[in-house]
């Protein structure tokens, strides 16, 4: 599902994508809507019988929230909070 939003402020409005864990199809920085938990999505995680392969336990609903997984998470936590997303802090 993909909606556009417009955040507070002066920004401009962007695309939300939206997916379950199993229907990501997209390589990017996938964030948890339930617990805030960022995924980075390589292209090679995508394919199957490759490696790394991302194992999620439960189904969850997740927002595309940058389309380069190698981004600096100072910049995703940038975009998440312009478009009301709460991210966890990754581990160092």
């Amino acid at each position: 599902m993909n909606e556009t939003t417009t955040p507070p402020g002066n920004a401009q409005a962007f695309s939300i994508t939206a997916a379950k864990f199993s229907d990501i199809n997209q390589p990017g920085v996938w964030v948890d809507q339930t617990n805030g938990t960022a995924y980075r999505v390589f292209p090679e995680g995508l394919k199957v019988g490759h490696s790394p392969l991302i194992d999620v336990p439960t189904a969850r609903n997740l927002i595309l929230v940058n389309t380069d997984p190698a981004t600096l998470y100072d910049k995703i936590r940038l975009e998440c909070s312009n478009s009301g997303v709460s991210v966890r802090p990754m581990p160092n």
